[in-house]
């Protein structure tokens, strides 16, 4: 599983890589060019993002912008509806006029209000099925973003995801 993390700020693309290492490969962009440009080789390796963190304010072309784009990318390769990557738009402004343009012109599933906490982080991957509770209540990758289900193959049955049997332990280290 892929993860694509695009800010123009450094420190929020190594704090959320680093959050982020733990359940899939994080693949960084400062960018809404790059960003485009990273999620259409993914697209056209049959490698695509599960998710998509993304800075709402960035120089050039904001996070919404490029999430439209990443949208219409998406649906142009024949990914649509439970395929679709899972947008989550980050911001240090909880202003209700962006929040609703994540939602409704790039169909974010959730948007993200610096700081927030690891805590808050995997509670959200867990809420939106990117990662699940295996049968010792570990985190690991849910069975709904397997490869094959991304890829659009038959989708995984309601087992449990293979566990990591390293022990994680709890942080509130804020983003």
């Amino acid at each position: 599983m892929k993860f694509l993390i695009v800010d123009d700020d450094e420190r929020m693309i190594l704090l959320l890589g680093k959050f982020l290492s733990e359940y899939a490969q994080c693949v960084t962009a400062h960018d809404g060019p790059r960003a485009i440009e990273l999620f259409q080789d993914g697209l056209d390796r049959a490698d695509p993002f599960a998710a998509v963190f993304m800075d709402f304010m960035m120089p050039g072309i904001n996070g919404v912008e490029t999430g439209k784009i990443l949208r219409a990318r998406e649906k142009a390769h024949g990914l649509d509806g439970p395929q679709s990557f899972k947008l989550f738009m980050v911001s240090g402004k909880c202003d209700m006029k962006i929040v609703s343009e994540a939602f409704f012109k790039c169909n974010a599933e959730a948007y993200l209000v610096k700081p927030f906490s690891r805590d808050d982080l995997r509670r959200l991957l867990v809420e939106t099925k990117i990662i699940a509770k295996d049968a010792a209540g570990e985190l690991t990758p849910s069975p709904w973003t397997n490869a094959e289900h991304v890829r659009g193959g038959a989708a995984p049955s309601d087992s449990p995801a293979g566990g990591n049997d390293s022990p994680r332990s709890p942080s509130t280290e804020s983003v």
